[in-house]
């Protein structure tokens, strides 16, 4: 399986303006669409493949799909540094309602990059960017979502899929065009609503231990702050605010279908 630079699409797909999010180049099978994005892919761009044998989560971690199995794509953006730094709770966002309005069940989003269905990872959102010295930012939004299956993950007991939520297959393009108008409202939507968004819809809450660059620290989640970073009461009583590592919560509930 090789990455997809070199050989024209399987079919594309095209969104009217003004969207940022225009248009969709849809390959059979790549190692990764982050590479595909970054080498091939311009501003508004996305990538998309129904087979990706070596796709990347954050910490170096696999993410293989399985033909129509799940929904595999990478958006690249011309960004600033500062706005970066949101790209991943705006997709969250973005995400969770679309599974919503697509699925009829509700979504809920692990901090900093998960999308639970009923508690449990049923997609992954991962950012890479570039900054130059002037704060400009060029960068590539993967997204991975669990549609018809979900693939056995290391160190977790199960996995979610929009099968398995709502007792039925979808289409994988009627999820990708959910997907990319409501990602595609997440990204220009004002931040202050945004935030308000992704705080609502926030599973990571109570108790938890964080595993960050500097190690472990356990306390209790305070919420989100205004620049995506966790706000936690370690257990000296003192306020850390975390840009980003591995949460572990205790249970986070399960949500019923939403009414749509």
């Amino acid at each position: 399986m090789a990455n997809a630079a070199e050989r024209p699409p399987l079919w594309e797909r095209y969104y009217p303006a003004p969207r940022i999010l225009s248009h969709v180049a849809c390959y059979s099978s790549v190692t990764s669409t982050m590479d595909v994005a970054w080498q091939t892919a311009a501003h508004g761009d996305v990538v998309m493949a129904l087979q990706q044998g070596a796709g990347r989560g954050r910490f170096g971690r696999q993410w293989v799909t399985m033909p129509g199995a799940a929904l595999a794509l990478s958006a690249r953006l011309d960004t600033s540094a500062v706005a970066a730094r949101l790209l991943s709770m705006r997709a969250g966002v973005g995400v969770a309602r679309a599974i919503v309005s697509v699925a009829g069940v509700d979504a809920r989003l692990k901090w900093p990059n998960d999308v639970l269905i009923g508690g449990t990872k049923a997609g992954g959102i991962l950012v890479e960017s570039r900054v130059d010295t002037s704060g400009n930012a060029q960068a590539v939004l993967g997204i991975g979502l669990n549609v018809n299956a979900a693939p056995p993950l290391p160190g977790l007991p199960s996995a979610m899929s929009l099968h398995d939520a709502a007792g039925a297959p979808f289409d994988l393009v009627r999820v990708l065009d959910g997907v990319m108008a409501e990602l595609d409202a997440a990204l220009v939507a004002d931040t202050t609503p945004l935030l308000a968004a992704y705080r609502a819809m926030l599973a990571t809450t109570g108790r938890v231990t964080v595993a960050a660059r500097d190690g472990n620290i356990s306390g209790d989640v305070l919420g989100i702050s205004d620049t995506g970073a966790l706000l936690l009461r370690d257990d000296a009583g003192v306020t850390q605010e975390l840009s980003d590592g591995e949460v572990t919560m205790g249970g986070v509930g399960s949500w019923p279908q939403a009414n749509t």
